[in-house]
């Protein structure tokens, strides 16, 4: 009776940072579809849900304490205990970063944008898609997504450099563009945050499902045999 209790707080917690993970998502798509329509009230309302994060990860970390303190998990249920305490601090990463974009939005308003968003786009679409691919890994438990992960993480460091270095040059041959420039800046660097946290969780992932731990975005134990 008390293992099946004890089973129950496993997947109860594992259900918390899910759900903690869809609010997450959920938010950068509001945030990131406020900014390209300038959609002020909505990004009013991210802001809004954004405020009881750090309350959220405090709620989900002392479940996992006295987890730890209560029961004295050991292999597998300690590495989904001890990967569920680094997601959460991922996942409320990424819903300030949701705010960050929303804040971003506010203070553009109705400007028109410097340049046609070409790029930015791009980042969003990928930043969402391994996001959404990290929530399912760590839902099911299912490692196979990794090596797209891999290749959409490169793909996104690449068009932040892209738009970093045409944003310069504008500024630099019209510094009166200085602050719109800013701000689309401020805008990748957030998408290309979004995409590191993304891939953190994967990884934390790994190491609950395998006890590999990744290192560098290398493997260093036997990863292959999982795929």
């Amino acid at each position: 009776m008390a293992r099946e209790k004890y089973k129950k707080e496993i997947a109860s917690l594992k259900e918390d940072v899910y759900k903690m993970g869809l609010l997450a998502k959920e938010l950068i798509d509001s945030s990131t579809r406020a900014f390209l329509t300038k959609d002020v009230e909505l990004a009013n309302t991210v802001l809004d849900q954004t405020k009881n994060s750090d309350k959220l990860e405090l709620n989900i970390e002392n479940k996992c304490i006295q987890l730890i303190a209560l029961q004295q998990p050991v292999a597998k249920d300690l590495r989904i205990i001890s990967t569920c305490m680094k997601i959460i601090t991922d996942l409320n990463r990424l819903i300030h970063l949701a705010g960050n974009i929303a804040d971003v939005t506010i203070a553009v308003g109705d400007e028109p944008f410097i340049k046609p968003l070409i790029d930015i786009p791009r980042m969003i679409e990928i930043g969402k898609d391994m996001l959404d691919k990290a929530l399912n890994a760590f839902k099911d438990e299912d490692l196979s997504g990794y090596k797209d992960m891999k290749s959409q993480a490169e793909l996104t460091y690449g068009l932040y450099e892209q738009v970093r270095r045409e944003l310069l040059t504008i500024i630099i041959e019209d510094p009166k563009k200085l602050k719109n420039a800013s701000d689309l800046l401020l805008i990748a660097r957030f998408l290309k945050r979004i995409t590191a946290h993304a891939y953190n969780i994967f990884e934390r992932v790994i190491y609950m499902v395998t006890g590999s731990i990744m290192l560098g975005h290398k493997e260093i134990s036997q990863l292959d045999e999982w795929m």
